[in-house]
């Protein structure tokens, strides 16, 4: 995963995390087409989801928002996130 980190004055630190293909090659297939997802995304908030190209999407846990006041914080916040939407998208049924 890429993390971009930026502060914010009115909010803390916000970030964006990018999925990069083969980060992490336990991620299942789809259950619905077959094919390997292809994105695990956020909007600059601990949330991150995994999507496929069929439309198929599930959510990770979101992420402290006390924690996001330092860029350190944030990090392992989204961190925290990303790794959620993976394992949420491996427990489905």
């Amino acid at each position: 995963m890429k993390l971009d980190i930026r502060g914010d004055g009115r909010h803390g630190w916000s970030g964006h995390g990018d999925y990069e293909l083969g980060i992490d090659s336990a991620l299942k297939d789809c259950p619905f087409c077959g094919e390997a997802p292809k994105n695990v995304s956020n909007t600059h908030t601990p949330s991150y989801s995994v999507e496929c190209g069929c439309s198929a999407e599930i959510h990770g846990q979101v992420g402290d928002w006390d924690n996001l006041k330092s860029k350190e914080g944030a990090i392992e916040e989204h961190k925290k996130a990303f790794q959620s939407a993976i394992d949420a998208w491996n427990r489905r049924a």
